[in-house]
């Protein structure tokens, strides 16, 4: 019989795992770059996709572009 075993993760998986959990919780990039102790904000910033709300600009574009939508170009 196989021994039940708990999956072992990496460190750098499970700071990487919270610091994207901190985001999605609405908890700031700068807060979450203080945590993890990243001198360049820049480092922070791959977790900015994950924020809430982050696409809504991108959304609302889409929804107000679909309502006139019109080809631009011919399609062969």
């Amino acid at each position: 019989m196989k021994a039940h075993r708990i999956p072992r993760w990496p460190p750098h998986v499970m700071r990487h795992t919270a610091a994207s959990w901190l985001v999605q919780a609405s908890v700031s990039l700068y807060e979450v770059q203080m945590l993890l102790g990243h001198e360049d904000p820049r480092t922070t910033q791959r977790y900015a996709h994950l924020m809430p709300g982050a696409h809504d600009a991108v959304r609302r574009a889409w929804s107000a572009r679909n309502d006139h939508a019109r080809a631009t170009h011919d399609v062969p």
